[in-house]
């Protein structure tokens, strides 16, 4: 008897992925699968989860195979639901799974057991719903909640009734504050100049990734100052080309009347207080800048 269709339909729906109990219930033996596995047609990724033919990694493949290790009703859930939603622009290094079995927990796997959590397909893989993704961002991770709730408006699934209902303090005190810029917020260090801005009550807050010119967008502007500011992390701007490119660009938004200022992630994280103190004075000084050229032009 041949299953090559079957399997082939179950691994193509699954990212390469199939699973012991999957297999045996389409109706092959035992004996066949571990000889398959012993063949090399099925390899382990995870414990009676394998690769078909060959092992082809991707992000998707990895969730299945956290999904399939979890058995029958499991589900993205938590950070990971959160990222595949794209309600977060980052994905989480542990891959976060929802399931009303008892499952250990793996090394790059974090299993929850839950009953009653419905689930629903996105992009092909079962996830908590909206509201229940939301929900365990406020219990786990409230300081990602107001990047989700912008990028929801963002995609327009903002749903301020049915958010308004669920039950939790934390959700309700970040719908009442919300604000939409964190979803113009594309990477960590980003979000965590936001956050210092917002906690040092730096007035008027920026506008994060503005593009000034073509080609060229700032970390963030505060545009009534013709101030940027632009984060510099290690990947893109340590070396002789980085340093000359991020110079040559100081200089084009000098020529559109922009200041810049640079900050690095161990200054934000070592010494907030000279930062904020340097930030404050810069922007002191360009709007007494801003309100000499407008008296001057008047």
């Amino acid at each position: 008897m041949t299953y090559s269709r079957d399997i082939g339909k179950l691994a193509a729906r699954q990212a390469g992925r199939v699973t012991w109990a999957q297999l045996r219930r389409i109706g092959v033996s035992g004996s066949t699968l571990q000889g398959w596995v012993n063949a090399g047609r099925l390899i382990p990724v995870l414990p009676k989860v394998y690769a078909v033919g060959y092992v082809s990694t991707s992000r998707d493949s990895r969730l299945w195979e956290a999904v399939l290790y979890a058995g029958p009703g499991a589900m993205l859930s938590h950070l990971t639901a959160a990222q595949h939603r794209n309600y977060i622009k980052y994905a989480p290094t542990t891959i976060d799974i929802t399931t009303p079995r008892k499952i250990k927990s793996l090394p790059g796997v974090n299993v929850y057991a839950r009953r009653n959590i419905p689930r629903t397909l996105v992009n092909g893989i079962p996830a908590t719903n909206l509201e229940d993704t939301i929900l365990d961002l406020a219990r786990t991770r409230p300081d990602l909640l107001k990047r989700a709730l912008s990028q929801l408006d963002y995609t327009h699934e903002y749903d301020l009734e049915t958010l308004r209902a669920i039950p939790n303090r934390t959700l309700q005190q970040a719908l009442d504050t919300y604000d939409p810029n964190y979803a113009r917020l594309n990477e960590q260090f980003e979000l965590d100049f936001y956050e210092f801005c917002v906690n040092h009550r730096i007035e008027p807050l920026p506008t994060p990734n503005v593009e000034i010119v073509p080609g060229i967008t700032v970390d963030a502007l505060w545009p009534e100052h013709n101030l940027a500011v632009e984060l510099d992390g290690k990947g893109n701007h340590h070396s002789d080309a980085q340093l000359l490119r991020d110079a040559q660009r100081d200089m084009t938004l000098r020529d559109h009347n922009i200041s810049v200022i640079r900050y690095r992630r161990a200054q934000l994280k070592r010494e907030p207080q000279k930062v904020r103190k340097d930030l404050e004075s810069t922007l002191r000084l360009s709007a007494k800048s801003t309100q000499r050229s407008f008296s001057t032009n008047t």
